[in-house]
């Protein structure tokens, strides 16, 4: 995917963008469930917020190795719908 100069801009000024339908429904849904086992586990990748030590921030999903790392995330994240709109903005 390429981004258009206008989504360069805003990726800019804002420090995100949003895409809606990237992901199909059975993507989302392994994701989803990805994101919930991670959300569990109790490591210093997992940063918790509150008394109810609810899950904030989660690193390293997209990496193999470590307590979080998801065949999942990594795969989603070298996709080519992914990888080309990360390089024009990184």
């Amino acid at each position: 995917m390429q981004l258009t100069d206008q989504q360069v801009a805003t990726f800019d000024e804002e420090g995100y963008l949003i895409f809606r339908n990237l992901f199909s429904n059975l993507e989302i849904n392994i994701l989803q469930k990805e994101a919930e086992r991670i959300a569990e586990l109790h490591t210093e990748c997992v940063i918790r917020e509150g008394q109810a030590a609810i899950p904030k921030i989660m690193f390293r999903v997209h990496e193999t190795d470590g307590p979080t790392g998801s065949a999942a995330y990594n795969a989603a994240s070298r996709l080519p719908k992914i990888l080309g709109a990360a390089r024009q903005v990184l």
